[in-house]
């Protein structure tokens, strides 16, 4: 598994029930005891989590190439030369 900040973690066991008295003991647990109840939620949710089966018999589907969501700045770069010799002129 990844590696997980304990505040996070921490974070999520807090939320698992709602009442004030589990938040109160969370605080109080050790980081120990908090990453193994967020490890074993992880566990249960992907367990859960339906699985796709991809038959051999099937064709691969073509895609898309994926959009980036990076947008390069389309502008001119100016180096220290040409901003000392545009503050000169």
């Amino acid at each position: 598994m990844p590696w997980v900040d304990i505040d996070y973690a921490r974070s999520v066991v807090k939320q698992m029930y709602a009442s004030d008295n589990w938040r109160i003991r969370v605080r109080s647990m050790s980081d120990e005891q908090v990453l193994a109840i967020y490890y074993k939620h992880e566990e249960m949710r992907e367990a859960k989590r339906p699985r796709t089966i991809v038959s051999s018999e099937q064709k691969p589907q073509t895609c898309e190439k994926p959009k980036s969501l990076f947008a390069p700045y389309a502008g001119e770069q100016l180096s220290l030369d040409d901003i000392l010799n545009q503050a000169n002129t």
